[in-house]
């Protein structure tokens, strides 16, 4: 449960290292009914009720909750059949359901919408819209295999999606924070995405993404996370520079912990890399860090440099 995976005093640890919010993945089906399957919703009530617990609770240690959103979720082909008007792109036994139809529209708004209302205190939400999961038609580059969305375009649709969400947000009267994540982005749609979104959402890139490298005579670039090479590095840094340009507020993602470099210890010593990147970002002027995906939350010296710094 969320009780037993955020203990009061690991909320009060986080916080005396600097750390100001925590987050959780979130399925907007199973926080509001699904209005084309109300079974797949069941108990979204208790859902939003023990959201809220966590919630107060983390205030109480001076820490807010973020909820990481990566929808809408693709549904297996057999749903479509009794709705084929909301079917996009098909991968396998599952299709998209498509942002470019009214009411799915309509549904990610207003889901938005009651999860803020049923818990007013949560701190914001943070995106995904090209993850590993089929989400949006064009979250898989392939786009071009709905007949909507192909008309549409990548940068309309994905910063459309994001739109909604924040709208979502506004029409609660809720005062969380929407952070977009250009993770899996394709790097040449990014200035139409983000000419396109609202000016009070951020933008989030991860730090250390295409820095050069060389490791065993053999020449890379980090693909995400690292450690042992330093950021930020050229695609955060021109990204961020295209969301000044919109007057959007700028974050970093960084492993301040631990990476895919050595997962399996609570964080990674390397305390000198870390106070490293910490400076350079600061010398950069990003307005927010994140300081870990799904591995390496534990309170840490390193998290503690990175407040410092």
């Amino acid at each position: 449960s969320w009780a037993e995976s955020y203990p009061d005093g690991y909320l009060a640890r986080l916080a005396e290292t600097g750390v100001d919010s925590i987050w959780l993945q979130a399925v907007l089906y199973k926080l509001s009914p699904f209005p084309w399957d109300t079974s797949l919703s069941e108990h979204y009530v208790e859902r939003l009720t023990n959201l809220g617990k966590l919630v107060t609770r983390a205030r109480r240690q001076g820490v807010g909750v973020y909820l990481y959103l990566n929808e809408p979720r693709a549904l297996p082909l057999s749903f479509f059949q009794a709705h084929p008007e909301l079917q996009g792109v098909t991968e396998g036994d599952h299709a998209s359901l498509c942002t470019s139809v009214p009411a799915v529209q309509d549904y990610l708004r207003n889901a938005v919408t009651r999860i803020c209302r049923a818990v007013p205190d949560l701190a914001g939400f943070f995106t995904i819209s090209g993850s590993e999961n089929l989400t949006n038609c064009w979250s898989h580059q392939r786009g071009q295999q709905c007949q909507r969305c192909k008309e549409r375009g990548p940068e309309l649709v994905i910063a459309e999606l994001n739109s909604l969400i924040r709208d979502g947000i506004s029409q609660s009267g809720s005062q969380a924070e929407l952070i977009v994540w250009d993770w899996g982005w394709n790097d040449a749609w990014l200035q139409g995405i983000v000419s396109r979104l609202p000016q009070d959402v951020s933008l989030m890139s991860v730090s250390e993404w295409s820095i050069p490298v060389t490791r065993g005579g053999i020449n890379t670039v980090v693909g995400e996370y690292s450690i042992s090479v330093i950021g930020p590095g050229p695609r955060a840094t021109r990204h961020w520079a295209l969301a000044r340009e919109q007057d959007i507020k700028t974050i970093a993602k960084v492993q301040a912990n631990n990476t895919w470099e050595l997962a399996a210890v609570p964080y990674i010593p390397a305390v000198a890399n870390v106070a490293q990147h910490a400076a350079n970002l600061r010398q950069a002027q990003v307005d927010g860090l994140m300081l870990g995906w799904t591995l390496g939350g534990c309170p840490s010296p390193n998290l503690e440099v990175f407040a410092e710094m």
